[in-house]
């Protein structure tokens, strides 16, 4: 089985964006154009992570062995959909966040190529809505 992008997107593009603001206690949900998670289970990595942004650099808060994070794999064909959740604890600091997600395509002729996809950015409030 080979693995091809969601029509128009490339692996590991945001393919439905993330609400702009997430309130603490809420849910940040975003979807990305992904591969078979099969290609590569990935025992000592991880397929997502969430980073907060930390003056010039980004610090790991979260990734898929926490029960903040789910990740959903839709598979149509050669072609997988990926969403990924995160519950944005309530006493989460208020700050830039971004969800990263990571996978492992695998082309004509059984090769498989890891990826990691630009992540997309959410910025928390700093309310409960």
């Amino acid at each position: 089985m080979i693995d091809l992008p969601a029509p128009g997107t490339f692996f590991g593009q945001l393919t439905a964006p993330v609400a702009a603001t997430v309130a603490r206690g809420a849910q940040a949900v975003a979807g990305f154009s992904g591969a078979n998670p099969n290609n590569n289970l990935r025992r000592y990595d991880t397929y997502l992570t969430v980073d907060r942004r930390d003056g010039g650099s980004w610090t790991r808060v979260a990734d898929d062995s926490d029960w903040s994070t789910k990740i959903f794999f839709d598979n149509v064909g050669p072609v997988t959909g990926v969403r990924i959740t995160w519950d944005v604890p309530g006493d989460a600091p208020t700050g830039t966040y971004r969800i990263t997600y990571r996978g492992d395509s695998k082309a004509i002729g059984g090769k498989v190529s890891g990826f990691t996809g630009p992540g997309v950015t959410v910025v928390q409030a700093r309310y409960h809505y």
